[in-house]
C-alpha cells in the first residue's frame, strides 16, 4: 500500500524550497517547473470536497479536517507510486477526537523550521501585513487561515511553537528535521541528508547540481520563466531567501512576543535570543 511523506513546515518557514529539493532529485532531467511542484494537502482537500459536492461551513475554524481523513485514504488508494509527497502547514494534532497525519498512511516526514522572528518577516509580505500583526499570529495558539470561497484549503495551525512541537515531539512517524539556516549554510550536506532519508543514493555530482538548480537565484529564473500560481502578489514568490533578516529590524522590540513566548523551544533549535 502506498503512504504519505509529508513535507511539513509552518507557514513561510522553507517548504517551497524543500519541495523542489524533493522534485529535482526525482528529475531526470527535465526543467523544473515550479507549478508541478509535490501538491499542498489543503488543496487536495478542497478538490475533493469540492468534487463531491460535500457540505462545509465556510469560516468555521476546523470545519475541513473533518474529511482530513478521507482525504488521505483517497490519495493512498489513488497512488500509482508506493510514496505520495504532500506539502502540508497544518499542525500535527487531533480534530474531532482524530489524530492528523494519520499513521497507518505515513510513511514519514520532512519538518523544515526557521527562526520564528525570519518567518514573521516573511509571513508580514506574503500576507501583506504589518510586522507586529505578523509576530501576534505566530503566537496565536488558536491560529488557522482560512481562504474565501476555498472553505477546503483552511490551514490549521496553531502557533509557531505548538506548530514545531506537535511534530518534532510525536512519536508516531520517522521525521527528518531541517533548519533552514544550515540548508543555507551547507545546502550539500542538507540535500545529502534529504536523499538518504528518502532512500535514494545520489552521487556527489548529482546533490551539486541539485543545489544549484535549487539555488535561489535559480528559482527567482524559474518564476520569472513559467510563473508560480502560489504567488499573492506582484513582485514574485521568492523575496531575499535569506537568513537573520530580523537582525536588520530597527525596532527590535517587535519581536519581544516571539522571544518572550518561544525562548526556551528557541535556544533549543539553536536560535539565541
Amino acid at each position: 500500500m502506498a503512504k504519505i511523506l509529508w513535507l511539513a513546515s509552518y507557514p513561510k518557514s522553507g517548504n517551497t524550497w524543500l519541495r523542489t529539493i524533493v522534485d529535482r532529485l526525482l528529475s531526470q532531467g527535465e526543467a523544473l517547473d515550479l507549478n508541478l511542484l509535490p501538491p499542498s494537502f489543503n488543496g487536495a482537500t478542497n478538490s475533493y470536497i469540492k468534487d463531491r459536492k460535500l457540505p462545509l461551513a465556510e469560516g468555521v475554524q476546523g470545519a475541513a479536517s473533518a474529511y482530513w481523513r478521507d482525504v488521505q485514504a483517497f490519495l493512498v488508494s489513488e497512488a500509482t507510486r508506493d510514496r505520495v509527497f504532500m506539502k502540508t502547514h497544518n499542525i500535527a494534532a487531533r480534530f474531532g477526537g482524530v489524530p492528523f497525519p494519520d499513521s497507518e498512511m505515513t510513511e514519514g516526514a520532512i519538518y523544515v523550521v526557521r527562526d520564528p522572528r525570519d518567518v514573521a518577516i516573511s509571513y508580514s509580505y506574503h500576507f501583506q501585513c504589518g510586522l507586529a500583526d505578523a509576530v501576534a499570529a505566530l503566537c496565536n495558539p488558536e491560529k488557522f487561515i482560512t481562504r474565501k470561497g476555498e472553505p477546503g484549503k483552511a490551514e490549521m495551525l496553531g502557533s509557531w511553537g505548538l506548530h514545531v512541537k506537535s511534530w518534532t515531539q510525536q512519536k508516531r512517524f520517522p521525521l527528518l528535521l531541517l533548519r533552514y539556516e544550515d540548508m543555507h549554510t551547507n545546502p550539500a550536506k542538507s540535500i545529502a541528508t534529504i536523499s538518504r532519508t528518502l532512500g535514494f543514493s545520489h552521487s556527489m555530482a548529482e546533490i551539486a547540481r541539485v543545489v544549484e538548480e535549487t539555488s535561489f537565484s535559480s528559482l527567482k529564473e524559474a518564476e520569472l520563466r513559467g510563473g508560480f500560481k502560489e504567488a499573492v502578489r506582484e513582485g514574485g514568490f521568492f523575496r531575499k531567501g535569506r537568513a537573520k533578516q530580523w537582525q536588520e529590524v530597527e525596532d527590535q522590540g517587535v519581536f519581544a512576543p516571539i522571544t518572550t513566548t518561544f525562548g526556551p523551544l528557541m535556544e533549543k533549535l539553536g536560535y539565541s535570543r
